[in-house]
């Protein structure tokens, strides 16, 4: 992981800062090794089935031939702007981006009569199935206040954040549409 962070302040109480940085995320232990199956009701009518969450380096998701799960990456930046117009109040606006590359998620059930093998109807597997972009701006108005021989702290925050998917990575032979998420 890196990370390169700068600040400059060009007037007296106003200045601009910025960052880029890296980094990873390894694959929790629930990820990695959870094995389970339950009874569901079918959505087809059949009545009681069961179901199964598989990890990925077990049997059933190397016939189905998932790849066992690697670390997540990411990059990321920000720039934002910090000022003082005022005594005691305080402002500061940052914009983001994030970049993660083989995020990890569950999927949907998965049918596959190779998973009959394994006593299951479907099965659900952790995965690196995607890429994600999220990007969101952070705005944080502070007031300091001196008050009847006290200090009061007034603080008010706000955020948007927007995350979408930008690739899909899945098991080609599975033919599981990309909404499947």
């Amino acid at each position: 992981n890196g990370k390169l962070a700068v600040r400059y302040e060009f007037i007296k109480n106003y200045a601009i800062r910025g960052a880029v940085g890296t980094g990873f995320r390894a694959p929790s232990l629930q990820q990695q090794y959870f094995n389970n199956s339950y009874a569901d009701i079918s959505t087809s009518g059949i009545g009681i089935v069961t179901k199964g969450i598989f990890a990925n380096d077990s049997e059933a998701a190397q016939i189905l031939n998932f790849d066992k799960l690697k670390q997540e990456t990411s990059v990321n930046g920000s720039l934002g702007f910090t000022l003082k117009p005022a005594k005691g109040l305080f402002i500061t606006l940052d914009g983001y981006l994030i970049k993660v590359k083989d995020r990890i998620v569950i999927t949907s059930n998965i049918t596959d009569s190779r998973l009959a093998n394994y006593g299951v109807e479907s099965g659900r597997f952790f995965a690196n199935a995607i890429d994600t972009e999220t990007k969101g701006v952070d705005l944080v108005v502070s007031y300091d206040w001196k008050l009847a021989g006290g200090n009061l702290n007034i603080n008010l925050a706000g955020n948007y954040t927007e995350t979408k998917i930008t690739d899909f990575h899945f098991p080609q032979n599975l033919g599981t549409p990309q909404n499947e998420f």
